[in-house]
């Protein structure tokens, strides 16, 4: 008789008891006269991270090691167990998720054990992480940022004038196609996107809208002040006063994106529903990354004069400019003139679509 399945990802529910209360001592906030603890300045994202990697790491041990759970989160880390660790994962995972999984042991194996020596679990990750090509550039998306923009206002402008059979369902597809839009004209990481809420992170003025990301929002941890972009302005508006209301049934909430049951969407929500969105319609699968991926693209293949504002609009810390520390017009004009990219490409694909039509037209009558 087999015992229960052994999920591959361990909850932290399920975890051993003393490596529960060794993470938790970890994110103590402390004070004045209390110990910090040494994940206490991770951010929500990171500790999710994290501990889905360990959790993956207690699922090995339980399926494959089942003795060792019942020694100390550091006795368990053993070069031998390591590489029996690495050796299941590769029959799965990239190399760069085990690289990942590998440090995660590292980052906790230090904090769980600061005096231990941990060098060559550090050195098996960084070997991991070489190995998967970390340098080459994935293959470009055969769609430009220009296209997906365009199609996103021609859905809700669609969605405008459709009529209503089903009001939540009208507003949850009205949602879907302005957060593409948004996505791929200001190209924020999802977790950012996810958790933004009307009263910091949006700003309605007489001059439009203005989007707001504190330095915590943001993984280079700079803030950002953009301005929303032209085109959508009214289509925000109307998800302001009449879809969100809707989607809240009378439900008190200031997260900016709301679900089909009232509640602020979650990551994966969106993540799946913009994947199913966007394979019915082009035919690719495209996630929230892809879409920084295909912004990125289209600027530097289309107008490759701009590219320098590929740093800001992506808000990578490793590729920011001469300046050491951030200008907030950087952003503000960035966001500008990638709007400009857009704006032309659009404009260069409806030229190309009119002399088609016209070309067609001449075909047929000769």
């Amino acid at each position: 008789m087999t015992g229960p399945i052994v999920p591959l990802i361990i909850k932290f529910e399920d975890w051993p008891e003393i490596d529960r209360r060794l993470w938790e001592r970890a994110f103590i906030s402390g004070g004045l006269f209390d110990t910090t603890g040494v994940f206490a300045s991770w951010s929500t994202g990171t500790r999710r991270l994290h501990g889905q990697n360990y959790g993956a790491w207690l699922s090995f041990l339980r399926r494959n090691q089942p003795e060792q759970i019942d020694l100390t989160p550091t006795e368990r880390i053993t070069k031998e167990t390591v590489i029996a660790f690495i050796a299941e994962g590769k029959e799965r995972l990239r190399l760069r998720s085990i690289s990942n999984q590998v440090l995660t042991l590292a980052v906790i194996a230090r904090g769980f054990e600061p005096n231990g020596d941990w060098a060559w679990l550090y050195h098996a990750a960084r070997s991991l992480y070489e190995q998967s090509n970390p340098h080459q550039l994935k293959p470009p998306i055969p769609i430009a940022a220009a296209d997906l923009f365009e199609w996103s206002l021609s859905l809700l402008n669609r969605l405008e004038d459709s009529p209503v059979s089903d009001p939540v369902v009208h507003a949850m597809r009205f949602r879907q196609a302005l957060m593409a839009g948004l996505l791929i004209a200001r190209p924020v990481r999802v977790r950012a996107l996810m958790a933004m809420t009307v009263s910091k992170h949006v700003e309605v003025s007489e001059h439009g809208i203005a989007l707001c990301f504190a330095a915590k929002d943001m993984k280079d941890k700079k803030a950002r002040r953009m301005p929303f972009p032209e085109p959508l302005v009214p289509f925000m508006l109307r998800y302001l006063d009449h879809h969100r209301p809707i989607l809240l049934r009378r439900r008190n909430s200031d997260a900016l994106w709301i679900g089909q049951r009232g509640n602020p969407m979650s990551i994966d929500s969106f993540t799946s529903g913009l994947a199913l969105l966007t394979g019915r319609v082009f035919g690719l699968t495209l996630r929230p990354h892809a879409f920084r991926h295909i912004a990125a693209t289209s600027i530097a293949t289309y107008a490759p004069e701009h590219a320098g504002i590929i740093r800001d609009i992506l808000g990578h810390a490793t590729l920011r400019m001469a300046e050491q520390h951030y200008n907030r017009a950087t952003a503000v004009e960035a966001s500008r003139r990638f709007q400009e990219v857009l704006r032309n490409l659009r404009s260069e694909g409806r030229r190309r679509a009119k002399a088609d039509r016209h070309r067609h037209r001449n075909s047929e009558r000769e």
